[in-house]
C-alpha cells in the first residue's frame, strides 16, 4: 500500500513527530471515519474504546498539532477533524498505509521506540 521507500519515510516521519501515540491512532481513526463528527472527550473515548482520562490528554496535543479543532460550548469541550484539506489527506494516507501489515509493523516499532525513549 505504501508506494515507495520515501513515502514509507515521510509517512514514519508523521508517525515519529505527530501518531506517536496509540491512543492518537484510535481518535484519528474515529475522526477520519466520521469526519463530520462534533464530540466530547467522554463520547470520543467511548467510540475509540479507550479511557476517558488517556483520550482527554491525547487531545490537545491533537489540537496543537492541527489535526482537530476545539470548541467550548454551554461549559463542553468540542473536538472536531481539521477543516484543512492538506492535514486530512495526510491522515488518510497514514491510516491507508496502515492497512499494509509491513507497514503498519514498522509503524507500531516507532511508537514503541519512542516511548521507551521518553
Amino acid at each position: 500500500m505504501v508506494q515507495d521507500a520515501h513515502e514509507q519515510e515521510a509517512m514514519l516521519a508523521f508517525v515519529r513527530t505527530t501518531m506517536n501515540t496509540f491512543a492518537k491512532w484510535d481518535v484519528m481513526t474515529f475522526f477520519h471515519n466520521n469526519p463530520h463528527a462534533s464530540e466530547t472527550a467522554r463520547n470520543i473515548a467511548r467510540f475509540a474504546g479507550r479511557e476517558e482520562d488517556e483520550v482527554a490528554r491525547t487531545l490537545p496535543a491533537l489540537v496543537e498539532d492541527g489535526l482537530l479543532r476545539v470548541q467550548v460550548a454551554l461549559y463542553q469541550t468540542i473536538y472536531r477533524l481539521t477543516d484543512r484539506d492538506e492535514t486530512r489527506a495526510n491522515v488518510a494516507r497514514f491510516l491507508h498505509a496502515c492497512e499494509d501489515r509491513d507497514f503498519r509493523a514498522r509503524a507500531i516499532q516507532t511508537v514503541i521506540e519512542g516511548a521507551s525513549q521518553t
